[in-house]
């Protein structure tokens, strides 16, 4: 997850209360420079009970998002919703909404914070 993601969904989990939200950062080795170290240091940075933080050094849920989106490439940088009805099985469910920072990909909009904080907002209200 690079810097700008990582903030945004830091703004995202601060202005959205209540524990119905479970979130899941996966970071992986997307460039040189990334590490379980570097990873460990990032999440330092913000703790929210709500999080989880996991270290992908294979790249499993990037070549699996990748599969599930017909994607060019491994999966990074992609940001999803799921609702409650969402089964995690062999295969990757279909996320509810996404975004991603991702170049030549077009099957879901380019991050913005706000438009994901709405989204996961309107998701919660449906699921009282």
């Amino acid at each position: 997850m690079c810097r700008r993601g990582y903030s945004d969904m830091q703004t995202t989990l601060k202005n959205v209360s209540g524990t119905d939200v479970a979130v899941y950062f996966i970071w992986l080795p997307c460039i040189r420079t990334d590490s379980k170290k570097e990873a460990v240091e990032r999440v330092s940075e913000f703790h929210d009970p709500r999080v989880r933080n996991y270290w992908d050094e294979e790249r499993i849920t990037g070549n699996a998002w990748q599969h599930r989106f017909g994607l060019d490439s491994f999966a990074w940088d992609v940001y999803f919703l799921f609702d409650r009805s969402a089964t995690w099985n062999k295969d990757v469910p279909q996320p509810t909404f996404w975004m991603h920072q991702l170049r030549g990909v077009d099957q879901a909009p380019y991050l913005n914070q706000k438009e994901f904080e709405v989204r996961l907002k309107t998701l919660l209200a449906g699921t009282k």
